[in-house]
């Protein structure tokens, strides 16, 4: 194997594993505060991804359509939340579940109807194009950009959960939540700024996916159906193509 295939396959890997951390800190904020897994956590990611798409086509502007794609995103999570999951706190776990189920069939099956099931492809911005000279390989500048980006968006995270009061409280609901509550804490609340928080991770995650999600290997680079199994099984083989 020759070097700079090895540097560019180890780039590829960490690019695609600094996504997939963004989506696990999301998705673990939601399991840790709501104790439940979000089973649409997959479908919001492949969402990131076609939002992105649609506010290019609509203002032709990339960066902005990188910031509005995942709060697009946190507000449907903030629905989810308040008009899903907090009437079935009560219920118990079990409906939870198949309400986030039932979520994420919504969700994929809305993006095939409104974006259809053919793949779509978007250039990335005029500065991401080409590619860079690492001496070793060239190797193309928007993935070295989601790679940073990605490990710049995984610090924040951590610094926020860590060093803010908010991040202290969430971290303070994931260990005890009627102590929490005993605090004077709104708890209602908490919850459904963790599951807000949970989906913009995931939306800024399959933004980013975007162009990346056009590999070379034939298949589509925004099938919703693929890109939500992706999210949810990273050892699925469609996963591994991207």
């Amino acid at each position: 194997m020759r070097i700079s295939l090895l540097v560019s396959q180890v780039l590829n890997g960490l690019a695609t594993g600094m996504l997939y951390a963004l989506m696990g800190i999301g998705l673990s904020i939601i399991t840790g505060v709501l104790n439940i897994p979000n089973f649409a956590h997959g479908a919001l990611f492949a969402l990131g991804a076609y939002l992105l798409y649609s506010i290019i086509q609509l203002v032709g502007n990339f960066w902005l359509a990188l910031v509005i794609a995942p709060l697009g995103v946190g507000l449907l999570g903030v629905l989810i939340e308040y008009g899903g999951i907090r009437p079935l706190y009560k219920a118990g776990h079990d409906y939870q579940l198949l309400l986030t189920f039932g979520l994420s069939l919504i969700v994929t099956e809305g993006i095939i109807i409104i974006w259809s099931p053919v793949g779509m492809s978007q250039l990335p911005p005029p500065l991401l194009r080409g590619g860079v000279d690492l001496g070793i390989t060239f190797y193309p500048k928007y993935r070295l950009f989601v790679m940073v980006a990605a490990a710049l968006l995984v610090f924040g995270a951590w610094l926020f959960l860590e060093k803010t009061r908010y991040g202290a409280i969430m971290r303070a609901g994931i260990e005890d939540k009627e102590m929490v509550a005993l605090l004077g804490i709104d708890i209602h609340r908490l919850f459904t700024a963790a599951f807000a928080l949970g989906c913009v991770l995931a939306g800024i995650a399959g933004a980013l996916t975007a162009r990346r999600a056009h590999g070379a290997h034939g298949h589509h680079p925004h099938d919703p159906r693929q890109m939500s199994a992706c999210a949810k099984s990273p050892r699925s083989p469609r996963a591994s193509s991207t």
